[in-house]
């Protein structure tokens, strides 16, 4: 599988294409660079077994793509347009819970605008670790522990931000065994 390409895009007969001198790879793309480096996403399209590139000009806007992507519902091509809005407005959107503005996604009405804002919400980013005051070592070690016994991890991380005991590792034991009792 392709990951990580140093090429240059094309646009040809309304479909885009990263290439070399020796292959091109059709892609979606959203960006504005025409030639330089870009992190893939193969998507295994099972409808018409094929598999779709998704390139994006950050790894940041890949890791957003494949959370995205992890919401019930969602298909590829939603994931990819809210992984193409500008970080900072999609935080802006997230944290106003603002509804118009992920309904200006193609696609998106008005329920699947709230249910996506707040599954968006409750995914933690790795700037709320730094509000539940926690190392990200730490944090985790206790969603493995917890996926291990076979809890969902968004479910974890949602409960870690409810948790009374302080989030530091000599209470490991005790968030634990808390977290086994809300879940």
């Amino acid at each position: 599988m392709l990951h990580l390409l140093k090429w240059q895009l094309e646009n040809n007969g309304g479909k885009t294409f990263l290439h070399n001198d020796f292959l091109g790879i059709e892609v979606y793309y959203a960006g504005k660079q025409k030639k330089g480096t870009w992190f893939l996403f193969p998507y295994m399209d099972e409808n018409h077994k094929t598999i779709v590139y998704f390139a994006f000009d950050t790894i940041e806007q890949r890791v957003a793509f494949e959370e995205v992507l992890k919401i019930s519902g969602i298909g590829p091509k939603t994931a990819f347009a809210v992984a193409a809005i500008d970080k900072k407005e999609l935080q802006k959107a997230i944290d106003e819970f603002d509804v118009k503005a992920i309904q200006k996604i193609p696609g998106i009405g008005p329920k699947t605008a709230k249910r996506l804002l707040v599954e968006l919400k409750a995914t933690l980013r790795p700037t709320d670790l730094k509000k539940l005051d926690i190392d990200e070592k730490l944090f985790k070690s206790i969603v493995a522990t917890m996926k291990n016994m076979g809890r969902d991890a968004t479910t974890v991380k949602k409960k870690l931000a409810e948790c009374p005991i302080p989030l530091e590792k000599e209470h490991l034991q005790d968030i634990i065994k808390w977290l086994i009792g809300q879940m």
